[in-house]
């Protein structure tokens, strides 16, 4: 066999039918151009040989010799093959012809023209050939009964005798070595398939990863058990029976992605989000390669999956973790700012009335240091206030253990009764929309936002006329949008960024601390929402809006 492999390409010693066959055209070609090589021999030792026959039988003996470099040249083993049975066929009717038509002894060898091109070439080849015999054998015998003289030799008794002896000994030593090769051949490559097919049972099966076969239809052709397991099926069949497109979420993804195989071929590394019969959502991301049959169709997709929602989902909680990271030490920047500029200017008021009251002490001017002492009173109470308000700030943070689902309106309602004294003060009607949204989040946090909000509007009512505040909420691009409006006076757009920032205050002598409106930014922001101002300006009221979440944000997103 090494001998004969040395004849082929080794793209063809690599697929064990092309192997297979390769070895049978070049093993026919030797058998050939031994057994002619003997029988002329044979023959010139009976007797001369006519010219004709001679070169013919010396071509042939030299065409089966260039078959093997032929095949190592074209690579192609319909050519080999097909030229070895027209070597052999051209041969044995030359011979029929020359020796008298059919009842001539070369017709014993007809029988495995077709024979040889059934193996060499393939079946289709070996019946179109056995019709090329007979109808040649048809017109042969038609030129006779016509009359016609074909060229001819007549053969002695013993010379017929002895060539019917030698060709039938040829016809059985070709038919054995042919028949004796050829099954030599398919054991050996039933063998090879067996363990190749091993070999990929145990790929297929060890596997980590989930490998599957399918048709473009959706139906489940193979699956392994590493599939089996991380989709949750019970059991192998019952996968088998699932239609794969039932597995997706969001269906268009299967859409995009038989629409890129369809162009590529060849997917990798794409993500999609799934589900098993438990409607458990995972994130898969595979890589599918669509195989195609002869005629260029895709006839099967071959995917490697793998379940990543863990990986995805420490993914998100280290960006979520890094975007917190990042706001806290942006409010680290803005308190340290804070800290050192809006409550140095109480201290310095401290420290310069504590001078003054020094000096009316030295003096003796009690009525002087009484107010002295009101204005250190007084400054003293306002830096308390900051540093409580520093302090609630400082404590609201991500307890997501405590988050659930909760009524606004019900909060809604407990901080206007909380907030009812100063409301009435101010003569304020508030209204409460009924129909707020439910929202999820920490109870305690949304109450202290819904309170700020309510109390920064109704502290900047005080005085005006027919003051009210409505608490409401729209629909905006598909987002629920809860707003605090009031007929306050309003916000110029150039400052209705900054009130948000720690300390804020655009009106130094109006009370409070300017913490509120930074501690609902943090509120909103800790609920992954968004929060701002709208109003015309002064006079025109001012619209406090924010968004926050339905319910529990997925750790599972959507992979396009």
């Amino acid at each position: 066999m090494e001998l004969l492999d040395r004849f082929l390409p080794l793209s063809l010693r690599q697929n064990p039918r092309s192997l297979r066959r390769g070895r049978l055209v070049v093993g026919t070609c030797g058998i050939l151009f031994v057994v002619l090589s003997v029988s002329l021999a044979a023959r010139l030792v009976i007797g001369p040989i006519a010219p004709a026959p001679l070169a013919l039988a010396l071509i042939s003996i030299f065409g089966l010799a260039l078959v093997p470099f032929l095949l190592l040249w074209t690579r192609s083993l319909a050519v080999a093959g097909w030229l070895t049975t027209c070597i052999f066929l051209v041969l044995c009717v030359a011979q029929m012809i020359w020796a008298g038509g059919p009842n001539a002894p070369v017709a014993v060898l007809l029988p495995l023209i077709p024979l040889m091109a059934t193996y060499l070439v393939g079946p289709a080849t070996g019946r179109w050939t056995a019709g090329i015999l007979l109808a040649v054998i048809a017109i042969v015998v038609l030129v006779q009964r016509l009359g016609f003289d074909l060229p001819r030799r007549t053969l002695t008794a013993e010379e017929e005798v002895l060539a019917h002896g030698l060709l039938l000994m040829v016809a059985i030593l070709l038919v054995a070595l042919l028949t004796i090769s050829f099954e030599h051949q398919r054991k050996l490559l039933e063998g090879e398939l067996r363990q190749s097919d091993a070999l990929y049972r145990r790929l297929f099966d060890q596997s980590k990863d989930m490998v599957a076969l399918a048709k473009p239809s959706g139906r489940l052709i193979d699956v392994n058990q590493a599939g089996v397991d991380l989709y949750g099926f019970p059991s192998r069949e019952a996968f088998l029976r699932e239609d794969i497109r039932s597995l997706y979420i969001h269906p268009e993804e299967r859409e995009v992605l038989v629409r890129r195989l369809e162009e590529q071929g060849f997917v990798r590394n794409y993500e999609s989000l799934q589900k098993g019969p438990d409607g458990k959502a995972r994130i898969v991301q595979g890589t599918t390669t669509a195989v195609r049959d002869d005629e260029g169709r895709i006839s099967h997709y071959l995917a490697i999956l793998r379940d990543v929602t863990a990986e995805r989902r420490a993914t998100e909680e280290r960006e979520r973790i890094v975007r917190e990271l990042e706001r806290k030490n942006r409010e680290l920047e803005g308190f340290s700012y804070a800290v050192s500029h809006d409550l140095k200017s109480p201290l310095l008021t401290i420290r310069g009335f504590l001078e003054l009251l020094r000096d009316d002490a030295e003096s003796g001017d009690l009525r002087q240091m009484l107010e002295d002492l009101d204005h250190i009173l007084r400054t003293t109470e306002r830096m308390q206030a900051m540093v409580d308000g520093l302090l609630t700030l400082a404590q609201v943070g991500a307890r997501r253990e405590s988050w659930t689902s909760h009524s606004l309106f019900d909060i809604a309602e407990e901080v206007a009764e909380l907030l009812a004294g100063r409301l009435r003060q101010n003569q304020v009607e508030i209204c409460i929309d009924p129909n707020l949204p439910s929202v999820y989040g920490d109870r305690v946090m949304l109450g202290r936002l819904l309170q700020n909000l309510i109390d920064n509007s109704a502290k900047f009512l005080q005085g005006r006329e027919s003051p009210w505040i409505e608490v409401s909420w729209r629909s905006e691009d598909e987002r629920e949008v809860i707003f605090i409006r009031d007929n306050g006076p309003g916000i110029d757009a150039d400052h209705q960024e900054q009130i948000f920032g720690l300390f804020s205050k655009l009106n130094k002598e109006d009370e409070g601390t300017g913490i509120g409106l930074a501690l609902v930014k943090k509120v909103v922001d800790i609920h992954g929402g968004e929060v701002w101002v709208e109003s015309e300006g002064p006079d025109h009221g001012a619209t406090f809006c924010f968004t926050l979440p339905a319910r529990a944000a997925s750790s599972v997103r959507k992979v396009s």
